[in-house]
């Protein structure tokens, strides 16, 4: 007797991006990718101009998907996703900005995934 299985893997989708934060705390986001499982959002930041700091959370339209975190020039900051089994299978965006006291707009780049894995 023989026994097959089949074995589902879902890709993780992943992008680049390189966006400009627009002033006083205004939010830009990136293009969206489709979430393919519930594991946690990655952004893997190369670079915020002048020092400034990015913070960022995940979207899906409006709706802010996990708590905000902040990334330095060089930094991975992993994001949690309020509800995962919510957020699975949606279009999902990288939200940055800076502080609402940042009077010039902030250049950023790297790479994200809204799945770790």
């Amino acid at each position: 007797m023989l026994m097959m299985g089949t074995m589902v893997v879902s890709a993780r989708n992943i992008a680049d991006y390189d966006m400009i934060m627009p002033r006083f705390g205004g939010v830009t986001k990136t293009d969206s990718l489709y979430k393919t499982n519930q594991s946690r959002a990655v952004n893997n930041n190369t670079s915020v101009g002048g020092g400034y700091t990015m913070h960022c959370a995940i979207y899906r339209g409006e709706d802010k998907m996990t708590s905000t975190h902040s990334a330095g020039s060089g930094d991975r900051i992993y994001l949690d996703y309020n509800s995962p089994s919510d957020a699975e299978g949606s279009n999902l965006k990288l939200g940055g900005w800076t502080g609402l006291s940042t009077y010039v707009k902030v250049q950023t780049s790297g790479s994200w995934s809204p799945d770790e894995y």
